[in-house]
C-alpha cells in the first residue's frame, strides 16, 4: 500500500486515545505515544511491510458480571415475537397469548413492546400474556443461581394467586421462581424434597419500577432477596437445586391461570450466586452490549495523509468489522483528529475486541495496530 512517503521517520499515524465504554465496564487508557513503527522497503513511496502494535493489558472492574451468565434478555427488540438471548447460549424466548405462540406480526392480545427502564420492555395484560424460554441444560444450575429482572406492577391483588416474574416450575416442584403475591415478593428455591423462600411482605406498590434479584448458594444454604440493590430478606435452606425439565416462564404462574399485569425489562439468570456488591453494580449500571470506541489520529510527520481512513475491529469471536473514517480536512502535519464509532449488538461485551487497526488508502497494509488483553 502506498502511504505517501510514510516511514517511521517521516510520518505515522498514532493511536493515542482509545476508550471502550460498556456500561458497567469502562476502560480509559491514554499514553503519550503508544506508537507503531513503520517499515519501508526503499524510496519515498513504499509498502508497509510490518507493524509492531502496542499491547494494552487492562484490569477490568466488574468484568465478572459476565461470568456465569446463562440468560440475558435485554428485551430491546421493540418489535416481533422473539426476545433474543445475549448470553451467547441461544436461550431465546417466545411471546405467548394463552396457549398460542404469537405470530409475526403479533396477534391481538399478545405482549406489547413499550419503553422500559433500559431501552424497550414488554408489557403484559394480566389476562394471558407471557414469555416462554425453552428448557436447556444451561438453564439447570444445580449448586448456585441468580435470577434478576426489572418489574413494574399495574395491579397488586390478593384475589389472584402467586405470579412468577421469572420461574422454572411445574404444578408442584421445579427449580426456582422469582414470584409475587399481592404486595409480597419472594424468591423460592426447590431442592429434591422441599422448598424454601426468602420473602418481603407488604412492600410493593403499583406504577413503580423495582429491580428484583434472588440468589442461592448451596454451599452455605442461603437464599437472598434483593430489592433495588439492597438485601432485604434471606433464609437458611440447604441442598442442591432441583433439576427441572420445565421451561422458563416470564410473567405467569405455570401452575394456574395467573398472569402478570405490568411490565418486565432485562431478564438475567446466572449459574452462580452473585455477591451483594455485584447486585448493586447491576442495579446502578446494568449490562451493556455495546463498545464505544474513540480513536485519536495524530500526524507527527511531514506528509499529508488525506482525510479517509478505515478502522478494522477484530472481535474475539472471529468477526471482523470495518468502519470508514472520513474527516472534513486532511490529516496533515501536526493535525490531530478524533473519531467515535460504536460496535453494537455483539456479545459478550467484556473481552469483545481483540485488536483494532487503523489504515489509510486501500488497507492492503496497516499503519497502526493496538491489541487489547483484558484481565479481571
Amino acid at each position: 500500500m502506498n502511504l505517501k512517503s510514510i516511514s517511521s521517520f517521516i510520518a505515522s499515524i498514532l493511536l493515542i486515545g482509545f476508550t471502550i465504554s460498556t456500561g458497567i465496564i469502562i476502560y480509559y487508557f491514554f499514553t503519550t505515544f503508544p506508537r507503531t513503527q513503520m517499515q519501508e522497503a526503499s524510496g519515498l513511496t513504499s509498502k508497509v511491510l510490518s507493524c509492531a502494535g502496542a499491547m494494552f493489558e487492562i484490569k477490568v472492574k466488574g468484568c465478572n458480571l459476565m461470568n456465569g451468565l446463562v440468560l440475558w434478555l435485554p428485551m430491546d427488540e421493540g418489535e416481533g415475537t422473539i426476545v433474543y438471548d445475549y448470553s451467547g447460549y441461544g436461550n431465546n424466548g417466545n411471546l405467548y397469548n394463552g396457549t398460542n405462540a404469537c405470530s409475526n406480526p403479533p396477534t391481538e392480545g399478545c405482549p406489547t413492546w413499550v419503553d422500559g427502564v433500559l431501552g424497550k420492555a414488554l408489557s403484559f395484560d394480566g389476562v394471558d400474556d407471557y414469555v416462554i424460554v425453552p428448557n436447556s441444560p444451561t438453564l439447570n444450575p444445580s449448586k448456585e443461581v441468580s435470577v434478576i429482572t426489572w418489574a413494574l406492577f399495574n395491579i397488586l391483588s390478593d384475589d389472584k394467586g402467586a405470579i412468577d416474574l421469572i420461574g422454572k416450575t411445574l404444578w408442584w416442584g421445579g427449580a426456582f421462581e422469582l414470584q409475587y403475591f399481592g404486595d409480597d415478593i419472594y424468591f423460592k428455591i426447590f431442592n429434591f424434597t422441599s422448598s424454601d423462600l426468602a420473602r418481603v411482605n407488604n412492600y410493593l406498590i403499583t406504577d413503580r419500577w423495582y429491580f428484583v434479584a434472588g440468589t442461592y448458594n448451596s454451599n452455605n444454604g442461603i437464599i437472598n432477596l434483593y430489592i433495588n440493590g439492597t438485601l432485604l430478606a434471606y433464609k437458611s435452606s440447604g441442598g442442591q437445586i432441583n433439576i427441572s425439565t420445565s421451561n422458563i416462564a416470564i410473567g405467569r404462574n405455570p401452575a394456574a391461570g395467573y398472569f402478570h399485569n405490568g411490565t418486565i425489562d432485562e431478564v438475567l439468570i446466572y449459574n452462580r450466586a452473585l455477591s451483594e456488591e455485584e447486585i448493586k453494580k447491576l442495579y446502578y449500571n446494568s449490562l451493556e452490549n455495546k463498545f464505544n470506541i474513540t480513536i485519536g489520529l495524530l500526524n507527527n510527520g511531514y506528509a499529508d495523509l488525506g482525510n479517509s481512513f478505515t478502522a478494522i475491529v477484530y472481535l474475539k469471536n472471529g468477526t471482523i468489522l470495518q468502519f470508514p473514517i472520513n474527516f472534513e480536512r486532511s490529516l496533515n502535519k501536526g493535525n490531530y483528529f478524533e473519531y467515535n464509532l460504536t460496535v453494537d449488538g455483539y456479545y459478550p461485551s467484556y473481552g469483545l475486541v481483540d485488536k483494532l487497526i487503523v489504515c489509510s488508502n486501500d488497507c492492503q497494509g496497516v499503519c497502526s495496530e493496538v491489541r487489547v488483553n483484558n484481565k479481571c
